[in-house]
């Protein structure tokens, strides 16, 4: 079942597992959870409205899981809303736990704590994948800090990656930053950019069904090519079907 995670839920759904762990742990109910990604994303900015699933590392004992489950199955959502599933990609660190911030304690025994500004656009980065929110979302997060007082210097993101990743950001990720940083209308890059993630998206979807279990992250920018010009192409032809 799908997953409608959003701003006005999410602290909801944390109460309920931090009650329910409290109750299963009594003598021992302290807990964390550190929330990347997208769930990071709604709780520290406003350019995302809803994410299909909480990444996180969790830091409980092993009742968290099956709480997880409970909660899901009471709120009608998939049971990987919450999940850790994440500290199995490239963008995952150990070390983002040093860098996170506090952002609420829940029932006295959980805290949740979220990553964000230039550690979470250097994670953006390293995974940088072009039909997901990576790219739109690194946009999003330096527009709205760049409407604020508290903007962030490519430095940062720079410095941020490495602290991270105990390498620094490839020529690529440069660029890309530098590009950002370097366009006059900041507002249509990331409206741009999310359309074309989700044209790309709809080409993986369509190259799945054609090739199941065939697409991997070494040839999934391929596929996506070859599958957005079959679906632009279907599209004209549709539009001229139409006129005609």
């Amino acid at each position: 079942m799908p997953n409608i995670l959003n701003k006005n839920n999410l602290d909801h759904l944390m109460y309920l597992v931090a009650k329910e762990y409290k109750k299963q742990n009594r003598m021992n109910p302290d807990a964390e959870i550190i929330i990347v990604g997208g769930g990071s994303m709604l709780l520290n900015y406003n350019f995302r409205d809803n994410t299909t699933d909480i990444d996180s590392i969790i830091r409980a004992s092993s009742t968290m899981k099956e709480i997880i489950y409970k909660i899901a199955d009471e709120n009608h959502l998939s049971s990987d809303w919450l999940n850790d599933d994440f500290k199995k990609t490239t963008s995952y660190s150990s070390k983002l736990v040093q860098y996170s911030k506090f952002y609420k304690k829940f029932c006295n025994c959980l805290s949740v704590r979220t990553v964000s500004a230039e550690y979470l656009i250097a994670m953006k980065l390293r995974s940088n994948r072009i039909y997901k929110h990576d790219r739109s979302d690194i946009i999003g997060i330096i527009k709205e800090h760049l409407e604020t007082e508290k903007q962030i210097t490519k430095e940062q993101i720079y410095h941020a990656y490495y602290q991270l990743y105990d390498e620094e950001p490839t020529i690529d990720m440069r660029q890309q930053i530098e590009n950002i940083y370097a366009i006059d209308d900041i507002e249509s890059l990331f409206y741009e950019t999310k359309q074309s993630e989700l044209q790309n998206l709809k080409a993986i979807k369509k190259a799945e069904e054609d090739y199941p279990n065939t697409i991997t992250e070494d040839n999934v920018n391929v596929f996506i090519a070859h599958f957005r010009t079959r679906n632009e192409e279907r599209e004209n032809c549709d539009d001229i079907t139409k006129d005609v």
